[in-house]
């Protein structure tokens, strides 16, 4: 009976995390369809994003993180926090 518990719930955590990866998948999809723009430090103006993707920073916060779609440099930008 226990062997089968353990089964059941190594299950259940797959499926879980399946469900995680495909509402990530989501989420880039939509980011892919939206123009997200950022400052660009290098270039000192505004340009959109490329291959950007949605972090979580230490203290909770979502920000975007990708690189500029002109010169490749690293961009990062905080987003508002969501509410529950």
């Amino acid at each position: 009976m226990t062997n089968a518990y353990a089964v059941y719930k190594l299950l259940i955590s797959r499926l879980s995390c399946e469900e995680q990866r495909n509402e990530n998948k989501k989420k880039e999809r939509k980011m892919a369809e939206k123009k997200v723009t950022g400052y660009c430090v290098k270039c000192r103006a505004k340009s959109e994003f490329k291959n950007s993707k949605e972090v979580k920073m230490k203290n909770g916060r979502p920000a975007l993180k990708g690189t500029c779609a002109k010169c490749g440099t690293g961009m990062y930008r905080i987003l508002s926090a969501k509410k529950k």
